[in-house]
């Protein structure tokens, strides 16, 4: 019996040690007949462990470089993970990604950049009403079903801007949005990085992708463009501050 299993743990070993030499390429093409053009990668180099791509496309994303490299701890429990950093002129972004039993994804410790123009056109089908960039900081999502299961981490938005008709835009500044991580509904607590608009508030989401946004938000300087446009939320309460609340699906 003991001889079986050594065979059967010699065989599998041998099978990993071809699957982490199989060139990046050839994993690909296998993979592009099944996934019917999500993804397409050019000038693919290295193997399916460790490699790299220059000209991605998924979707209507466009980034100028993929690396990646393939984490098989997981192995034992059928699960894949792969250590992925995406380059781009505007975007960046570095992580882990995990697919597991169950129809689970995960995408954890992201960190980088992505314009607020790109998660508009994606989410609303346009551009959406400010401009900026959006920062994960050790950022983990998860997904179970294709239900969202699992929010943690920071994300920043920086350099908040409203554009105007005419005329340059107006600074925002800076915003944190934090997830401690609980259970459905996951709540997100907003504030200010000391910009020109004071903020604070919370982001809840719920598992189906139901959201509410509850904010108050005042201008620290009187008179100021800021203060203009909170004006248009409608009367400030006793404090100065303004609520806005929105409520949807993603």
């Amino acid at each position: 019996m003991r001889a079986r299993w050594l065979v059967a743990a010699g065989v599998l070993a041998f099978a990993v040690s071809l699957l982490l030499r199989v060139p990046a390429a050839l994993a690909y093409q296998w993979l592009d007949g099944r996934q019917q053009a999500a993804v397409r990668l050019h000038d693919i180099r290295g193997t399916a462990f460790r490699g790299e791509a220059k000209g991605v496309l998924f979707g209507d994303l466009v980034a100028d470089q993929v690396r990646w490299r393939w984490s098989p701890a997981g192995l034992l429990q059928a699960s894949f993970t792969l250590d992925t950093r995406i380059v781009s002129p505007t975007l960046s972004l570095q992580g882990r990604l995990g697919v597991a039993p169950g129809d689970r994804l995960a995408a954890e410790r992201l960190n980088g950049r992505v314009p607020l123009s790109a998660v508009s056109r994606r989410l609303l089908g346009g551009p959406g009403p400010l401009q900026g960039n959006l920062e994960p900081d050790q950022l983990d999502l998860s997904w179970r079903q294709g239900a969202l299961s699992g929010i943690r981490g920071n994300l920043y938005l920086r350099s908040l801007q409203l554009p105007q008709p005419t005329g340059p835009a107006i600074p925002l500044g800076d915003v944190l949005l934090s997830f401690a991580g609980e259970g459905s509904p996951w709540r997100g607590e907003i504030r200010d990085d000391g910009g020109p608009v004071r903020l604070a508030g919370q982001l809840s989401i719920s598992a189906d992708g139901a959201y509410a946004l509850n904010l108050l938000a005042s201008a620290r300087e009187q008179g100021s463009p800021q203060a203009a446009v909170l004006a248009t939320l409608g009367a400030a309460d006793a404090e100065g501050r303004h609520r806005l609340s929105l409520a949807g699906a993603l």
